[in-house]
C-alpha cells in the first residue's frame, strides 16, 4: 500500500471542489490509487512523467494528477481540479 502525499498547493485546489467530489476523492479515489497508482494513465509533461486519473461526478470531469515514487513507496498528488483550463495551470504550476 502507497502513501499519499501531498503538495500544499493541493490543499486549495482541494477546497474549491464540489464537496461531493471530494467525499468522493477522500473516500473512494485515493484509497483505490494508494492499493494500485497504475490505475491512471501516463502523462508527459515538460519532460516529467506523471500520471492522471481523470473521473466524473454530476456531469463535471476532474482530473488528479500525481507522481509515485516507488523506492519509498508514495504518490504524491501534485494537482486537484475540474478539467476547464486544468492543463493550462498545471503547466503554469511545473514552471
Amino acid at each position: 500500500m502507497y502513501e499519499i502525499k501531498f503538495r500544499k498547493s493541493v490543499k486549495k485546489d482541494f477546497k474549491k471542489l464540489d464537496s461531493g467530489a471530494r467525499e468522493m476523492i477522500v473516500g473512494e479515489i485515493l484509497p483505490a490509487l494508494s492499493l494500485n497508482p497504475r490505475q491512471g494513465e501516463r502523462l508527459r509533461i515538460k519532460k516529467i512523467s506523471l500520471w492522471k486519473f481523470g473521473f466524473s461526478f454530476q456531469g463535471i470531469e476532474y482530473r488528479i494528477i500525481y507522481d509515485i515514487y516507488e523506492q519509498e513507496l508514495v504518490i504524491l498528488v501534485i494537482m486537484i481540479g475540474n478539467r476547464e483550463n486544468f492543463y493550462k495551470k498545471l503547466n503554469l504550476r511545473l514552471r
